[in-house]
């Protein structure tokens, strides 16, 4: 009698632990690792091809160069101020250059600020393009292969070794698409705000943001719920 009572007082402990467990929420699925490593690739190989073409070839871009001036008068000028980004491109590359400038200034390297900020932009864009493929359902190896190919296109390398503005826009335009992409799959208010910023970031590294801006707000006025 005494046992049937001890099974009996533990029945309790049974049922609610199997309610636990069967309602449990399972645990998030681990995020890859492999987009930042193939991050760093990029950034490495990104960074060795603009030492060639700086050093080996002893080629840069006018443009370039003038931003990486803008960078310097800003922080490192008889008169240092903002105002010294310039009105004439946006400034996002250009004060995403500033870090770097600082660093690179008491080895006498200034100029290659620029390519190395490109490679940060570059190399930043490739695990924001795993995300997309993730958030919308890409089998794991069909978007390593995408990533690499990305991240190995002579466009992107190129873009991502001259410090130009495109490698920052290549960043801002994939954030663009994944914030588009969750926004699309949740439907949350929310989500907008990361869309947002996204287009914002994107506005201040290029001009021919505003077309698209407009687009996305007419398609997502459309289309919201």
């Amino acid at each position: 009698m005494v046992a049937i009572d001890n099974r009996t007082a533990l029945l309790p402990r049974v049922v609610v632990g199997t309610a636990q467990l069967v309602g449990a929420a399972p645990a998030p699925p681990r995020r890859p690792w492999w987009p930042w490593l193939l991050a760093v690739a990029s950034f490495a190989l990104n960074v060795a091809v603009a030492r060639h073409v700086v050093y080996g070839i002893g080629f840069e871009i006018g443009d370039a160069i003038a931003r990486t001036s803008a960078a310097h008068h800003v922080v490192l000028s008889r008169d240092p101020h903002l105002a010294g980004v310039g009105f004439y491109w946006m400034p996002l590359p250009t004060l995403s250059q500033i870090p770097f400038v600082l660093l690179l200034e008491p080895f006498g390297h200034v100029r290659f600020a620029g390519p190395i900020t490109s490679a940060l932009w570059a190399a930043l864009s490739v695990p924001v393009l795993a995300a997309i493929g993730r958030r919308n359902g890409t089998p794991p190896r069909l978007t390593m292969l995408l990533c690499t190919v990305y991240a190995l296109s002579p466009v992107v390398v190129w873009a991502g070794s001259n410090g130009m503005s495109e490698a920052s826009s290549f960043f801002f335009l994939t954030l663009i698409v994944y914030a588009y992409s969750v926004w699309r799959i949740e439907q949350r208010p929310s989500d907008l705000v990361l869309l947002a910023v996204a287009l914002a970031g994107e506005m201040l590294c290029r001009y021919e943001t505003i077309p698209l801006a407009i687009a996305l707000a007419v398609v997502v006025a459309v289309t919201q719920p």
